[in-house]
């Protein structure tokens, strides 16, 4: 099937889902707002692979998330980050990866994360970690779809008490196996978090 194969309806879709996916990286069926592009690329999922071959990109089917995920030919991720950025997101997938419970979303306060943050700065890494760009991180990966405010309304990275939820996309993120020897090389801590079963839809 080709593009001109399709209905009318199925090319609005086309176009619609594909400037998405290119735009933001991560379809998620999940949420609401990529249940209509999900369910198409899910009937259509070759056509668009074929199409975004063309422009050097890839995509990926993560089933058990029930997610598409956009790399590019050299299976690198799509969005670049600061270093900053990148050492919180570390951050955020060892919370996630120590609550032992895939496949769910974390609950978890801002300053606990500061928390984790002061206890990787303490394992020797030579990295300085600043608490300051902790909000402007959370801020992307809000728009990265790998957090989100429990409440689902504001995101409030600058009060220590607000609560955020860590989404099971973080595995998509930075994969086990990496986390799993980046965990090796830092010192064991816990932290408290409350677990949200995912939802049925």
């Amino acid at each position: 099937m080709t593009y001109d194969d399709l209905s009318p309806d199925d090319q609005v879709l086309f176009d619609s889902t594909v400037q998405k996916f290119l735009h933001e990286g991560l379809i998620w069926r999940e949420l609401e707002e990529d249940r209509r592009a999900y369910n198409f690329l899910a009937r259509r999922s070759e056509l668009v692979a074929d199409y975004l071959k063309t422009r050097h990109w890839s995509l990926t089917r993560q089933d058990p998330l029930q997610a598409f995920q956009l790399i590019d030919a050299k299976g690198e991720r799509r969005r670049l980050m600061d270093r900053q950025t990148t050492l919180w997101l570390l951050i955020l997938r060892l919370v996630y990866a120590e609550s032992g419970s895939p496949s769910e979303s974390l609950a978890v306060a801002v300053k606990d994360i500061a928390a984790r943050a002061a206890a990787f700065a303490g394992s020797g890494s030579p990295d300085p970690l600043r608490a300051d760009s902790l909000p402007d991180a959370l801020f992307t990966f809000q728009t990265l779809k790998l957090i989100r405010p429990t409440d689902g309304l504001t995101l409030r990275p600058t009060n220590g008490e607000s609560l955020i939820e860590l989404l099971p996309t973080l595995e998509l993120a930075i994969s086990a196996d990496a986390i799993e020897r980046a965990h090796k090389q830092l010192s064991p801590h816990k932290r408290k978090g409350r677990r949200k079963g995912r939802k049925e839809r």
